[in-house]
């Protein structure tokens, strides 16, 4: 099924998800595309697709979403080898400021709750989204 989507989405790589005429703002179509692509065992297409959605995001000044895809981004290399865990760590310090500074609490939340979590357990951890 993620390959299905990822395919229906891909597409539109490179652009923003927007609804109704700016009325809601979904970020980095390449945010939605790696998470397709992590869930369909495609790491080594979602991996650019999460560091360019967090480049769009820095462009855009998309603050949030940004937190969002750095914690997603996180979770993904910790799921995959605890030799990623400085990357992650990074990933989630900046996350962790971004979340703090917007009082985005549900988001600092899941990021306290990943930093705790054992490999085992990060398998039920899932995205503030979710």
């Amino acid at each position: 099924m993620a390959r299905a989507q990822f395919e229906a989405l891909a597409p539109w790589r490179g652009t923003f998800l927007v609804a109704s005429l700016a009325l809601a703002w979904s970020g980095p179509v390449d945010a939605y595309l790696a998470l397709l692509a992590e869930a369909a065992g495609r790491w080594r297409t979602a991996y650019p697709l999460y560091r360019s959605a967090i480049e769009a995001c820095e462009n855009a000044g998309s603050r949030a979403i940004e937190a969002h895809v750095r914690y997603e981004l996180a979770r993904a290399l910790l799921d995959r080898d605890t030799r990623d865990r400085k990357t992650a760590d990074r990933l989630l310090d900046r996350a962790a400021g971004i979340a703090d500074e917007l009082r985005l609490d549900g988001l600092a939340r899941w990021i306290a709750d990943l930093r705790r979590s054992s490999p085992a357990e990060r398998s039920r951890v899932r995205s503030p989204e979710a």
